[in-house]
């Protein structure tokens, strides 16, 4: 071995060294911040007069509705997206696809459990979701896309891009 490939080989175990030790230092971190985060939540719960099976329960319910929220509102973006495209397609059948979509979105979302905290977040996605769900019903029944209709047809994305906007306004808020 030659003094170049002695040097090499050190300068990679140097590197490998230093990405080991950020690793642990990361690891570290996020185990710091799970362990406060349960310390609060404990606290909280302890505070409430609950038992501390109750409280994991709660944490574990709310965390998979976090999970499934993010799953739904891809969902609805998605959806979204398509029945923009099929009103400018003015592509009927693909519209009152997606509406029905939407329709099974809307009903799975408000069937989600979610714990006492997260109420009042459940509550207003609904409540976005349901705007979403109403301009897409409207644009279904003015769905035969006439000169007319046209303008009613802007209004209504311009409504579903506004409406998709506020949804993932309060997705951001998790």
């Amino acid at each position: 071995m030659t003094g170049d490939n002695v040097v090499f080989i050190l300068a990679i175990l140097v590197v490998v060294a230093i990405v080991i030790c950020i690793i642990k230092k990361v690891a570290k971190l996020v185990i710091a911040i799970l362990i406060a985060f349960l310390a609060v939540t404990l606290v909280k719960g302890f505070m409430a007069g609950k038992s501390a099976e109750d409280m994991l329960n709660s944490t574990k319910t709310d965390a998979v509705y976090t999970k499934q929220l993010y799953n739904y509102t891809e969902k609805v973006k998605d959806s979204v997206q398509v029945s923009l495209s099929a009103i400018d397609n003015k592509s009927l059948p693909k519209l009152k696809e997606e509406n029905k979509k939407l329709h099974t979105y809307l009903n799975e979302v408000i069937e989600l459990p979610h714990g006492d905290e997260l109420k009042v977040i459940h509550d207003k996605y609904c409540n976005y979701l349901k705007n979403i769900v109403s301009s897409s019903d409207t644009a279904v029944s003015v769905g035969n896309f006439t000169e007319s209709s046209s303008k009613s047809m802007e209004n209504i994305k311009s409504n579903l891009n506004k409406y998709m906007d506020d949804l993932t306004k309060i997705e951001e808020k998790f």
